[in-house]
């Protein structure tokens, strides 16, 4: 009682294909949050969507009671679902012997409210991710980096970054960002996500941005924007071989970022993506994506929880330029350059890259120059 909470509201995704497949209204404590109307991929998509959040004030909390309301429309009972779990799955699955006996029911609206409380009793700062990395394989570990801005309201084309410039990035820190957006992106306007992220200031940076192939079998759904410290990338469109294939498609790599750039000691990275249903499970632990089928298997047979379904996962790694590498070699790394001469022994690296989509039947080219010691053998990795 006395205590405010963040209260999250999640559904099913029970035969919501259609627009007026939808929850016409959720009630906390008598404040309306609003109808939610999910874009699934087909009636059969049983995971689970956030229709958004509230901050339920302390005043509303006194009685020690409050109550909770959601209504729908026009859903049939297509998705079995248990509360044990917390986890719905098609009911075409129903028979399969591992689900026989879990206490799965059809249902025809399944809602999920959290209610974090904001003012908890000796809260230790930080908390325990759901997927700790002590319980993956090595191949599946990843250092993440030191993000540290991340949007607090990034659906249906809001945008709201808050910098913390509390975390500052080491020397020689090869920092990876990911930009994340639990639930479905499938309209128009999309999502998009911006982070704010404390770089070392005065070092050059090398971006590479990678996307999750979430719902991109169609040409109109895509990253319709992706920029990195003010460069404006363009679209990426990797007309994936169908919706859920969830592996990484690299979108950009070799984009300088100069120090002059970097000398407030950060850097804004955003992607804005559209028409992208929340087809795949992605996890910034597992540094990967596993489609929903795979994520159903994992809890049904009680391998665990799997990570959340998101609209939107693209990974930005920033390698430093090391300061001996910039100037004259900075130059030949980004483009070539016939006038460096080869110090004998150096390893030599070129990239090659073309800032923008080059989703067409001439597609693009790059070219570069480079010099090599007289004589001397090379091996050549591309």
């Amino acid at each position: 009682a006395g205590i405010a909470y963040l209260v999250k509201v999640e559904t099913a995704l029970i035969d919501m294909e259609d627009d007026s497949e939808r929850l016409t209204d959720i009630r906390v404590a008598g404040r309306s949050l609003g109808p939610c109307n999910p874009k699934a991929a087909h009636d059969f998509d049983c995971g689970f969507h956030l229709c958004g959040d509230m901050l339920l004030s302390a005043e509303a909390t006194t009685t020690e009671e409050i109550v909770i309301e959601a209504h729908s429309q026009n859903t049939n009972d297509d998705c079995m679902c248990s509360e044990g779990e917390v986890l719905c799955i098609s009911a075409a699955l129903g028979s399969l012997p591992d689900l026989m006996n879990a206490n799965f029911s059809t249902f025809g609206m399944f809602v999920k409210f959290t209610f974090e409380p904001q003012t908890p009793p000796n809260r230790p700062s930080g908390s325990a991710s759901r997927y700790p990395q002590q319980d993956l394989p090595p191949s599946m570990k990843t250092s993440l980096s030191s993000v540290v801005g991340e949007s607090l309201v990034s659906r249906r084309g809001l945008l709201t970054t808050t910098p913390d410039s509390s975390a500052a990035a080491s020397d020689g820190e090869v920092l990876v960002v990911f930009l994340k957006q639990e639930g479905s992106c499938n309209t128009a306007e999309g999502c998009s996500i911006s982070k704010v992220v404390n770089v070392k200031p005065g070092v050059s940076y090398i971006a590479k941005v990678v996307t999750a192939m979430i719902d991109m079998e169609d040409d109109s759904e895509r990253l319709s924007s992706i920029v990195i410290a003010g460069q404006e990338l363009g679209e990426c469109n990797p007309a994936a071989e169908s919706d859920f294939d969830c592996s990484y498609f690299t979108c950009f790599q070799g984009i300088e970022i100069p120090a002059e750039v970097t000398a407030s000691g950060q850097i804004e990275v955003f992607a804005r993506t559209e028409r992208t249903s929340d087809d795949c499970h992605c996890s910034e632990v597992w540094d990967g994506c596993i489609n929903r089928g795979e994520a159903t298997l994992i809890e049904a047979t009680g391998q665990g929880q799997a990570p959340p379904s998101v609209g939107m996962f693209v990974k930005v790694t920033l390698e430093p330029v090391h300061a001996e590498d910039q100037g004259t070699n900075e130059e030949t790394s980004k483009q070539g350059s016939p006038h460096s001469p080869a110090v004998p022994g150096e390893e030599i690296v070129v990239h090659l890259a073309h800032a923008g989509s080059c989703n067409t039947v001439q597609g693009c080219v790059a070219t570069g120059f480079t010099t090599l010691e007289a004589s001397q053998q090379y091996r050549l990795k591309v």
